[in-house]
């Protein structure tokens, strides 16, 4: 029975042509439109959960100003943050320091005859890779940044500066010094708010011999050890500010502590401003509504069909079918379009996500 209602529903499509195209595309376009629009989507929500501990990582942002009612955000700190909070605090059990300066003034990186202003150059401590799970495929994740001038480079990069040769252990030239390749790390998923394509040793930076608390120029992570541990953190650290001078009345300068758990930085943090959750809230909606618009639209066909098909149901009876039969023939018949526009709904996003991507 079944065969002769997917039969008769081929027929039905092929007799009826430009009924049946009217269909299938305007069902293809609202499912294609909707695939790509929730590939965003998950795209955006996806930022930052791939760190096996990403739960436990936190960042932290500075609030300030000289007026405790208006303070203003910012996403850097001063680089004695993390060391102290290390110090005085249990709760955390790692971090670290992140500093990009490509963001401002890409340095030259050197190889023989190759060099480029390498945008994608930064600096973080040797507890890096313990905060963080990017994967390493080659080098130490432990000690691999703990030396000066030591450099991680991405798969990226080290095709680009050193092709098909092993690059670890060999020199590059950055700010006109010699920089030891310590390890080889897989290129930064699109889903990660830092971004770089090879990393130096924080103890390099002149930052790392001095810690200072009057300079704010330094991305910092902490890893804490359960998922209370930040509003644990948050009198003690505000304990601690005061203690290093900051929200005195005679100085007239306030600060607040921050901390933002690793996954909402992308779309919640104020103060790194990456995106904004609203658009998520938008695009879903528009997802949702243009396949509400798909559908009225097939079922507007349909109905503007079912008097010309009234005769077909009336011969069907008086040759013997059930209404059940019926029922079936009409279901299938919808079933059929729907497989015909989902498939090529697929293949429409399948040729139209890499330029969407872009």
């Amino acid at each position: 029975m079944l065969q002769s209602y997917i039969r008769s529903a081929l027929r039905h499509l092929k007799r009826y042509r430009l009924y049946s195209i009217i269909n299938i595309l305007g069902l293809a376009v609202g499912f294609t439109a909707f695939i790509l629009i929730m590939v965003y989507v998950s795209h955006e929500l996806s930022f930052d959960k791939f760190h096996n501990d990403a739960a436990y990582v936190y960042k932290v942002n500075l609030e300030f100003g000289d007026n405790p009612e208006d303070l203003r955000p910012v996403p850097t700190t001063p680089n004695a943050l993390y060391p102290e909070f290390k110090r005085q605090f249990p709760e955390v059990i790692e971090g670290t320091r992140y500093f990009n300066p490509s963001s401002f003034r890409p340095p030259v990186v050197q190889r023989g005859d190759r060099s480029f202003f390498e945008s994608g150059f930064a600096y973080a401590d040797s507890t890096f890779f313990e905060v963080f799970s990017f994967p390493l495929v080659a080098g130490d994740r432990s000690t691999a940044l703990t030396k000066p001038n030591s450099i991680i480079l991405t798969i990226e990069a080290a095709q680009k500066y050193f092709g098909i040769e092993d690059p670890m252990g060999k020199e590059l030239l950055i700010y006109n010094e010699p920089w030891v390749v310590t390890g080889i790390m897989e290129n930064v998923p699109d889903n990660s708010h830092i971004d770089f394509t090879m990393l130096g040793s924080f103890s390099t930076h002149r930052a790392s011999r001095n810690e200072v608390w009057s300079q704010a120029n330094y991305f910092t992570y902490l890893k804490v050890n359960s998922l209370a541990a930040a509003d644990d953190l948050k009198p003690k650290i505000d304990d601690l500010i005061m203690q290093v001078g900051y929200n005195s009345p005679e100085e007239g300068f306030y600060v607040n502590v921050v901390l933002v758990p690793l996954t909402d930085i992308y779309l919640h943090s104020e103060a790194d401003a990456l995106s904004d959750a609203n658009y998520i809230y938008i695009f879903t909606i528009i997802a949702i509504l243009i396949i509400l618009i798909a559908t009225v639209n097939y079922m507007n066909l349909a109905t503007a069909r079912s008097s010309s098909r009234a005769r077909e149901v009336g011969v069907r009876k008086v040759s013997g079918a059930l209404r059940s039969h019926l029922f079936g023939q009409f279901i299938i018949e919808a079933i059929v379009i729907v497989l015909l526009s989902l498939v090529l709904s697929y293949i429409l996003s399948y040729v139209l996500l890499p330029p969407f991507n872009n």
